[in-house]
């Protein structure tokens, strides 16, 4: 993960928002083409729209899998404020960590979810998130938990 596709300081105020503000880093970084952003945001939408992502302790991990991407992508935000994701515990997301894989890559997909899942369940992590100075950090943080 490069600091290119972390955000420190999420505009979003909606967890629409924060979707569409992370795939959009993606898409500034060349990671798909404009069909592919609006495909995978459809995607994206369509997976928070059925359940929430928000999977409670202020993170939220949106996620899709399809043709609109040739290889696992990544992107992070930080809200100070919160986002509204409509998490089981009721709180606000401070950290989203969305991601997309290949369409057919199920064992990947799963894996990273899990992977995921885990890394936001350590209260150190998620406390290190959220004081990192900068995108650099972040990625170091997310980088040793995710490779």
């Amino acid at each position: 993960m490069t600091p290119d596709v972390i955000i420190t300081e999420m505009k979003a105020m909606d967890r629409w928002q924060a979707i569409e503000e992370l795939v959009n880093a993606l898409a500034d970084q060349k990671a798909f083409d404009e069909n592919s952003r609006l495909a995978m945001t459809r995607a994206i939408r369509l997976r928070e729209a059925t359940n929430t992502t928000g999977i409670g302790r202020g993170t939220a991990l949106p996620h899709a899998s399809g043709a609109f991407v040739d290889r696992v992508v990544i992107a992070f935000g930080r809200s100070s404020a919160g986002i509204d994701f409509d998490s089981p515990d009721k709180q606000p997301v401070h950290s989203v960590l969305l991601f997309a894989t290949p369409q057919g890559q199920f064992q990947t997909h799963l894996n990273l979810l899990a992977k995921c899942s885990r890394l936001f369940q350590d209260d150190a992590t998620r406390e290190a998130l959220r004081g990192a100075r900068d995108a650099a950090e972040i990625g170091r943080i997310l980088g040793g938990c995710l490779a």
